[in-house]
């Protein structure tokens, strides 16, 4: 979902001295607690200080200790945010507040980011937990290969004590020529045809999103390049547990439990013959397909141009854009409009030949309830795909008038028909089975940042007067995000510190859901979607710059039939020790060379199915204007692998080409090739040609 944060685009006419607005995100969405604000930073025996003042310039509740400060970092030239660690309680489950702050001008926000900055750094200690030295290469778009940019650099990981925050540092003759947050952001990874590794950052002191860069650290001998990846990978882990492992955790303890493999990624490391006959002749068959649509596919080059770029770019030209989109087994459903407003239409296309054809357009004014307009900020199929649940954006908390959180619409009559009432704030929502959207299933699964719930439209409670089931509530701040569920009524749901929690959907004496089976760790991240197959064997998970897979019924041993009756996370509570880890998916190096690009900006990851067994396929998403698809056995295979410990290359991804920036990305269901799809653009709605091979496109990437 989009949210209030997009005002920023349009920013307001203020007095001189007022320059902030103050946020806070709950669950996907977000509420501006301080408006035309100020701040102060002050710096004191104890610690430096950031406080919020109000119009008469007198302090505010909302103070900051700057050394607790986790995860600060700009998210647009205009806004910044930050998340504020809360002291679990005992035996409880970690909690956090997430804070954002917007300015009128990018250079107030700039200010902002550097005292910040400079005041979080102020307690690194010396010297640094590891270091080498190397040649800073940086990948140029235009050649599509790595350039050396500095000769003799020193690279260093330093780390603050009280919260285990670890920086990236590199220094070129004692100059500052690179420095971030360590953080799974960056994407470290080995890569051995220079004997180095990659990673993605900003140009130095500028972390906006648009300055974006892919680097390399060249040149580094073989045995100090792997302990400097181990001291990194160590650092990693004790900043997502906020803890320091113990003095003695040997480097083979951390790889088991990390969640985050650093080897090469390249994908001459994967063995594809291992690849069945099936597979091979999938991909030939496309290929043959493919060249007939060859020059208009690669017409326009690989970019790393963001959505919401996209977006601000249509918009100021006075266009409407595809933001939100569904997709049927006949038809796709995409709305077009302004994000956040209630001024969208819903137009509905179907597959004809290789393309997608509009067949009808339901108008804006059809979407209002009781003479309201609605702001649309979420949506689901529903009832055999005859009717198309909504939330609303402008009435999605208890506390507003007239609160009627997901409406009932009806594509045959084009009308909204019901609304359903809920006492919390409803951030999402899902069938309530995998697949449930395509028979009469009533009910959906929902969910707000501290619990998750049945919606049933069949009844409504005499005690609070909702149409809320069974459900299960967290008393504590778990930020809950993001909902999928299996074909068996299992769900897992996700939060904004990248931790998964697997629910197996049964409930207890009260009808209320069971206690989550098993909590898993992410890889500090947060997440942005999940999706799991049908049989609950696999969780994917989507953050901004890598997919996260987890084999929920990982083998115990190398005998197939213990392996076969190994139960599920879902269903069965997993030891601390034997927990899945989830394997880290993102473009292999070699393959970001190949297209240029500077930048990774995933949007939601989805299973692709087979048309005629169901199986899961492959895997959809997309960065800028790529869409990804990886054939999910070979996937699979490294998975497992991963699993048992050998930290193996990353499957090539076919790619498909879109002339701007990718909205979303979803699988066509029953469609006879695995890798069918529809993806949506600000300005087009599209079956992408997904390709093995890239080609050059006219024009270079940006």
């Amino acid at each position: 979902m989009l949210s209030n944060f997009w005002n920023l685009i349009t920013p307001k006419r203020r007095d001189q001295l007022v320059v902030c607005d103050l946020y806070t995100f709950v669950g996907v969405e977000d509420d501006c607690i301080l408006e035309s604000a100020k701040y102060k930073i002050e710096d004191e025996t104890e610690g430096s200080f950031l406080t919020f003042l109000d119009l008469d310039e007198q302090p505010t509740k909302y103070q900051f200790d700057i050394s607790e400060m986790f995860d600060f970092h700009q998210t647009h030239p205009n806004a910044c945010k930050f998340q504020k660690r809360l002291k679990p309680k005992k035996g409880g489950d970690p909690e956090s507040e997430v804070f954002g702050v917007t300015f009128d001008t990018e250079h107030e926000a700039t200010k902002f980011v550097e005292k910040i900055w400079g005041r979080l750094k102020v307690n690194l200690p010396e010297p640094p937990i590891a270091m080498i030295s190397g040649n800073l290469e940086e990948l140029d778009k235009r050649s599509k290969s790595f350039q050396v940019r500095y000769r003799d650099c020193t690279a260093a990981v330093l780390q603050r004590e009280n919260d285990c925050e670890a920086w990236l540092s590199i220094k070129h003759r004692d100059e500052i020529i690179f420095e971030d947050r360590l953080s799974p952001d960056l994407t470290i990874t080995e890569f051995v045809p220079l004997s180095g590794f990659t990673f993605l950052g900003g140009a130095a002191f500028d972390p906006t999103p648009d300055a974006s860069r892919f680097y390399c650290l060249s040149g580094l001998e073989e045995e100090q390049r792997k302990n400097f990846l181990a001291s990194v990978q160590r650092a990693l882990l004790e900043r997502r547990r906020g803890a320091k492992l113990p003095s003695d955790a040997s480097q083979a303890d951390v790889v088991m439990t990390d969640a985050y493999p650093l080897g090469d990624s390249s994908t001459s490391r994967y063995d594809f013959e291992s690849a069945s006959e099936g597979e091979e002749e999938d991909f030939q068959d496309a290929e043959e397909e493919e060249e007939e649509e060859e020059e208009e596919r690669y017409a326009t080059p690989p970019r790393s141009r963001r959505v919401v770029n996209a977006f601000m770019e249509n918009l100021q030209k006075g266009q409407k854009v595809y933001h939100t989109m569904e997709v049927g087994r006949e038809n796709a459903f995409a709305f077009k409009g302004t994000p956040m407003k209630d001024d969208s239409s819903l137009e509905i296309f179907r597959a004809g030949g290789r393309g997608m054809k509009r067949a009808t357009q339901i108008g804006a004014e059809k979407f209002s309830w009781d003479g309201r307009p609605l702001e649309i900020s979420g949506t689901m199929l529903h009832e055999g795909e005859r009717k198309m649940l909504l939330l609303d954006r402008t009435r999605r908390r208890p506390q507003d008038d007239d609160c009627a959180h997901v409406y009932s619409f009806d594509l045959e009559t084009e009308k909204v028909v019901q609304a359903w009432d809920s006492n919390v704030a409803l951030d999402g929502l899902v069938p309530r089975f995998k697949g449930a959207q395509r028979g009469p299933e009533k009910t959906a699964l929902c969910h707000s940042a501290q619990s998750v719930f049945v919606m049933d439209p069949s009844t409504r409670s005499a005690i609070n007067n909702t149409h809320k089931g069974s459900q299960f509530a967290y008393t504590t701040k778990v930020q809950l995000n993001t909902l999928a569920t299996t074909e068996d009524k299992a769900f897992a749901v996700g939060n904004q510190m990248g931790e998964v929690r697997l629910f197996d959907g049964t409930t207890n004496y009260d009808g209320d859901f069971k206690k989550c089976k098993t909590k898993l760790d992410g890889i500090g991240s947060p997440l942005i979607s999940l999706d799991v197959s049908a049989d609950g064997k696999w969780v994917l998970g989507t953050t901004e710059r890598a997919l996260i897979l987890y084999n929920t019924t990982p083998p115990s041993s190398d005998d197939a039939a213990a392996a076969s009756s190994a139960k599920s996370a879902f269903f069965k509570s997993a030891a601390a020790n034997a927990k899945p880890r989830p394997l880290r998916l993102t473009l292999p190096t070699d393959v970001q060379m190949e297209m240029g690009l500077t930048d990774i900006c995933f949007r939601p990851a989805r299973f692709t199915e087979d048309g005629e067994s169901g199986k899961e396929r492959g895997i959809v998403t997309s960065t800028g204007n790529v869409s990804l698809f990886w054939n999910f056995k070979q996937v699979a295979k490294v998975a497992e692998r991963y699993a048992k410990g050998d930290i193996c290359g990353i499957p090539r991804p076919k790619v498909a080409l879109a002339a701007d920036a990718v909205v979303d990305t979803r699988a066509l269901p029953g469609a006879a090739r695995g890798d069918s799809a529809v993806v949506v653009t600000p300005v087009a709605v599209r079956k992408p040609r997904f390709s093995t091979k890239l080609k050059p496109g006219k024009g270079s990437p940006n």
